[in-house]
């Protein structure tokens, strides 16, 4: 178990699989500060949905009138105004999906009903992690995604952070009049650009 809180976060590296150590299910602890909506990517693999959102340890939010659980992702084929779609155990609605496991590398806006953590369990990723992001546009969609920190442990964003570093190797996949990463701060989106100040992204943390 990989715990954090309101100061910290641990961050969790496994031996090389090539020594022959095994290691099997992990279980993350994500430190929410409040009842807000953040950007969270799941910090292990196979981790369900309907499993996460029924613990109630998470304390997911849910909505009093649609039923939408505080779980949701961003699909930018929806009708204007729908892109957010919520894990709904009775979907009826464009955005409302009966949604399964949590997909390694893709963020979700997330809500609690207080501070506290989410935990999530499953496998560990242990090699490099694709997110497929759209690259074309037809009448109706946009082309921004929500993705994530799909390790355990920290990952540096920018060169400030580390000559090796998530932007680096993905920037040329990105519009070059958008080519940041963009952090939500509560009230609107930060740009992290290659260049400026040094940002880890926490394990959990989504952009």
């Amino acid at each position: 178990t990989i715990d954090s809180n309101a100061d910290n976060s641990a961050s969790f590296l496994a031996p090389n699989t090539s020594t022959g150590v095994s290691i099997g299910d992990i279980t993350y602890k994500r430190y929410i500060a409040d009842d807000n909506w953040h950007l969270v990517s799941a910090p292990v693999a196979s981790q369900s949905i309907p499993d996460f959102v029924g613990d109630g340890v998470n304390a997911v939010a849910q909505s009093g009138t649609t039923s939408n659980y505080g779980v949701s992702y961003y699909n930018n084929t929806n009708t204007p105004g729908t892109r957010w779609t919520y894990h709904n155990d009775t979907p009826t609605l464009e955005n409302q999906e009966i949604l399964t496991d949590f997909n390694t590398g893709q963020g979700y806006s997330m809500k609690r009903t207080a501070a506290g953590t989410y935990t999530f369990t499953g496998a560990m990723a242990n090699a490099d992690i694709s997110v497929t992001i759209p690259t074309t546009t037809t009448t109706g969609t946009h082309l921004w995604s929500t993705i994530g920190n799909p390790f355990p442990s920290f990952l540096p964003l920018n060169t400030a952070a580390d000559a090796a570093n998530l932007l680096a190797g993905n920037i040329a996949k990105l519009d070059e009049s958008f080519a940041f990463l963009y952090v939500w701060n509560g009230t609107s989106y930060d740009p992290i650009g290659l260049g400026g100040a040094a940002l880890q992204l926490a394990p959990g943390q989504a952009f």
